[in-house]
Parts: C-alpha cells; structure tokens; sequence
C-alpha cells in the first residue's frame, strides 16, 4: 500500500492500538507463547520461524481481530497470501491467492457491520468507533 493511503490507515490504527490494549493482551501473549513451546518441547525439535515467530504474531494479531479459533488457519493462509509475493507463481497461485483475499475482505466486511451493530471491547470496534471523515475503514 502506497502513500496517503498507508498513512491514513497507520494513523487510524494507532488510535485504537493504544499501551493499554498491549498491556491488556500481555497474560495472553504470555500464555500463547508457552503453548507453542510447549509443543516444541513435546516434538523435541525447534525451527524458530516456522514453530514461533510465524505463529506467534498471526495469532495474537488475529485474536485482536477477534477472529474465532475455528477461523485461524483460514486466517493464516489469508495472512500468507499477502506476504507470499511469489514471482514464481503460476497463475493457479495467482486465482487461489485473489480467492482467499476475497474470502478475507468478505469475512471483515461481515465482521465490521457485526461491530458496529453490537460493539465489543475489541481492536475491531474500537476502530469502528474512532471519529473521521477520512480515515474510515
């Protein structure tokens, strides 16, 4: 994403993306990190990346999102789709990576109009909440 764009939506995600909201995530940070150890633990083997840093992150970035559990791989291969940047894909890579964009921008779009029906104390509704003519999700 490219200038204005990317400063709007950076400075409108910085708003509800306050120290309290972080703090407030710290236990459950915490408790995602000693899982995916523990599951390091139990295959006796670690690959860094593949078994905590990619994991980490997606998780707790979708669980402010409030995406369910039973979304996340789905989330994840969402997540995968627009970090790939593959300039070896074929064009099956391509259609399948528009689909699950689709499929992204059809879950949110559910999930906003969820949000500002029936608002949470979650990133998502506070974002929703956030007063601006220009910078609106």
């Amino acid at each position: 994403m490219d200038p204005p764009r990317h400063h709007q939506l950076r400075r409108l995600v910085s708003q509800a993306f306050t120290p309290r909201r972080v703090a407030q995530m710290d236990a459950r940070i915490t408790e995602i990190t000693n899982s995916l150890l523990d599951q390091v633990q139990a295959a006796g083997e670690m690959d860094v990346i593949r078994d905590l840093a990619y994991p980490l992150p997606i998780t707790v970035i979708a669980e402010m999102l409030g995406v369910p559990t039973e979304r996340r791989a789905e989330f994840k291969q969402w997540s995968g789709t627009f970090v790939a940047g593959d300039a070896d894909a074929t064009e099956e890579d391509m259609q399948a990576g528009i689909q699950a964009q689709n499929n992204m921008i059809a879950y949110f779009t559910r999930l906003f109009e969820e949000r500002r029906a029936h608002p949470q104390d979650d990133m998502v509704s506070a974002l929703l909440q956030i007063p601006s003519s220009v910078d609106r999700l």
